[in-house]
This record gives C-alpha cells, sequence and structure tokens, in this order.
C-alpha cells in the first residue's frame, strides 16, 4: 500500500478577478487548478485527478450546480463544495439535493473558514480514495493466492498495508480531538462518525490481513462465537466506498442472532458479497441504490442475505456464478470471488446459494447459529434498519 497524497482543488469561476484571488490566496496551501467554466472543468477533469471541486453557482452556459450534478455522476469520489450569494439560499437547497453538494459557502468568504472547509473535503476524498485502494488491493491479492500460491508474500504485504491504516486512523482521532472544541457540534459530530467507522473497518481489515490463508485450507478455520449484526455493519462501512452517489446499504439483524464460524472466513464473504452488490448498483447507474443486508434464525442455521435493487444476474449466467474464474466483467474481474465465498462458507459448515428475490439479485449466506445473546446482556446493534451511505 503507498501512502496517498492529496489531489489538487478545482475552482470554478467565470470572472477573472475571482479565479486570480483564489489562486493568490490559497495557492501556498493547496495545489489549485483554475477553470473558467463548466465545460473548462469538466474537461481538466478527464485528464487530472481531483480531490475537491470548488464552484461558483452564477456562471452563463452551465451553472455551479449542473457543474455538481455532472460530476457527482461521473466523478462521484470528488467532494463538491458551491459558492453562492448570501441571497441564493434556493441555490444552495437546489444544490444539495441535487448536486451532491456538502457545503455552500456565502459570499463574502471568510478566508480561514474556506481554507479549513477544503481540508475537510481534502480529507474526505483521500479517505475515500484509501479505502477503495485497500478493497483493491484485497481482490488482487485474492488473484495472486489463487494463481500462484504466494500465501507468505500476501501476508507479508497486506500486514504493512493493515499497519499504516492503523498509524493514519490514530493520526486522524488525534487531530479529531484538538478540533472539538473550535468545530461546529453537528460538524464534529459527523467527523467523529466517519472516524468511529474507520477504526471498525481497520480492525475489521486488521483481522482479515492477519488470518488470510490459502482458498483450499478447509481444514484451518477457527470457529468461534460471532454475533451476526456486527459482521453486518463492519462489512457495510467496508462497503460504503463501492457506493455510487446516493445509494444506500440498509442493516437489518437482531442483536442476538450468533453463528459459530471462523472470524476472518465470513469478513472475507460478506465483504465480497457487499462489494458485488455495490458494483451492480454503479455499473446500472441506479439513482436510487440499496443494498439490505438481513439476517434470520432457521432450525439450526442463520440466513443471512444480501440483496440489492440492481438489474440482476441473467438467467443464463445464474447456473455459472458460482464456477471457478467465471466473470462477466471482462478483466476487471478475476472470477473467483463467489467460488471462494462459496467454499468458505462450507468449510464453516454452511452454504452460499443465489436465492429469488424478484427483482436485483440476493445472495443467501447460510452458517451454524450458535446460542442467542443471554437475556439483558448489553448488545451494540439494536434490530432496527442502519443506513449507510
Amino acid at each position: 500500500m503507498h501512502a496517498i497524497e492529496p489531489h489538487p482543488i478545482l475552482f470554478v469561476d467565470d470572472e477573472e478577478s475571482n479565479r486570480l484571488l483564489v489562486e493568490t490566496t490559497l495557492s501556498d496551501t493547496f495545489e489549485v487548478l483554475i477553470a473558467s467554466s463548466g465545460a473548462e472543468a469538466l474537461e481538466v477533469l478527464e485528464h487530472q485527478p481531483v480531490d475537491v471541486l470548488l464552484t461558483d453557482h452564477r456562471m452563463p452556459g452551465m451553472t455551479g450546480v449542473q457543474l455538481c450534478q455532472h460530476v457527482a455522476r461521473t466523478h462521484p469520489h470528488v467532494q463538491r463544495l458551491l459558492v453562492t450569494a448570501y441571497v441564493d439560499t434556493a441555490s444552495a437547497v437546489q444544490a444539495i439535493n441535487q448536486g451532491g453538494v456538502s457545503r455552500y459557502l456565502s459570499k463574502p468568504w471568510d478566508l480561514d473558514d474556506l481554507i479549513a472547509t477544503i481540508r475537510e473535503a481534502q480529507s474526505t476524498a483521500v479517505r475515500g480514495r484509501l479505502t477503495a485502494q485497500l478493497q483493491s488491493e484485497i481482490l488482487l491479492r485474492e488473484r495472486m493466492a489463487a494463481l500462484a500460491s504466494m500465501q507468505g508474500r500476501v501476508l507479508h504485504d497486506l500486514g504493512n498495508a493493515a499497519y499504516q491504516l492503523q498509524m493514519g486512523c490514530a493520526e486522524i482521532a488525534d487531530l479529531l480531538a484538538g478540533l472539538q472544541a473550535a468545530a461546529p457540534p453537528a460538524v464534529y459530530g459527523d467527523l467523529q462518525r466517519e472516524v468511529d467507522d474507520m477504526k471498525v473497518a481497520v480492525g475489521f481489515l486488521t483481522e482479515l490481513h492477519t488470518h488470510v490463508r490459502g482458498l483450499h485450507r478447509s481444514n484451518a478455520t477457527k470457529p468461534e462465537r460471532l454475533v451476526v449484526a456486527d459482521m453486518l455493519h463492519s462489512a457495510s462501512v467496508l462497503g460504503r466506498a463501492s457506493l455510487p452517489s446516493g445509494a444506500r446499504i440498509e442493516v437489518q439483524a437482531d442483536a442476538r442472532l450468533a453463528v459459530m464460524a471462523d472470524r476472518t472466513d465470513v469478513g472475507r464473504i460478506l465483504v465480497n458479497l457487499v462489494t458485488n452488490a455495490a458494483q451492480a448498483l454503479a455499473d446500472a447507474r441506479s439513482r436510487d441504490g440499496r443494498i439490505w443486508l438481513a439476517a434470520e434464525r432457521l432450525g439450526d442455521l442463520v440466513h443471512i442475505s444480501v440483496k440489492d435493487n440492481g438489474p440482476g444476474i441473467p438467467e443464463e449466467v445464474r447456473p455459472r456464478i458460482f464456477e471457478d474464474h467465471f466473470t462477466t466483467k471482462g478483466d476487471q474481474g478475476s472470477g473467483i470471488g463467489l467460488s471462494t465465498s462459496r467454499r468458505l462458507a462450507e468449510d464453516n459448515g454452511g452454504s452460499l446459494q443465489l436465492a429469488d428475490e424478484g427483482a436485483g439479485a440476493c445472495l443467501r449466506l447460510a452458517l451454524p447459529a450458535a446460542d442467542p445473546t443471554p437475556a439483558g446482556a448489553q448488545s451494540p446493534l439494536c434490530t432496527l434498519a442502519d443506513p449507510v451511505g
């Protein structure tokens, strides 16, 4: 895992004096790119990675809100900030609802507030790229293990990545603690929740990196009692980075449900299923994508379903989805995700099946049930839906 450097910010304004002012005042703090129109900004984005888009709203040809809407579809990981006039509240509301704008700034802006806002947006973008890079690395290591059985090298490399993430998460938590007195309570609360989610993801991935093993070692499972709601919440946090704009993950599981299985195996299965669902929504460009994670106990098994409202799996493909190296993604897929997940489920005394749940796709994981949480015990999750997105 290589260190991720911040990408430039892109400022868009049709007035030359504003462009010159921003470039002059911010260039000592950020790498700044300049565009004079929405069309020019889209051209820049096609050739230059950018973390933050800062755009004026009232521009000829393409307004700032329209530009943000376009960027939300084509470059969803770019954080979008809109500059409006004091009285332009209608544009601000429209920007938030339609353009996915994380914040708007009023003219004239306060320089310190502007810099702090850009830093916050840039940090959010970097964390998103870091998570996406980590997921890509997991998939790459799975493919390497399947093709070359280089388990030792994979464990070493991924262990280093997990360590760097742990250190980065600790540094962010320290920085956040120093902001508590200065940041508005709502902003601080949002940041605290982000850091908490990062801690969940880092802890989960550290376990995954430490215990990854060869694909066919069925005798190496280490069953333990796992609270299903905890596992689903961790998978939802990791899967969030792959979601297209506007999509959400909803978790619903009785906090008393538990299974007896290998923690790393279950984590690998759930992350793979959630990532596949998120990619299906992204490929379909769904404007209201949803992924539902749910669990129920039936007899001696707990059934965990991962369902999405995407385009579903074509009939002609369904019989082959669990075959080794079968993929519909061309060079973008390894074809081992679902076959590996089914094998891991069977290693733990369970199964993984494609369910017929109408529209979209639904994969159902069954695992041996463990005794429920004792009555009166504290449980970290409630039974209500937990939206993530």
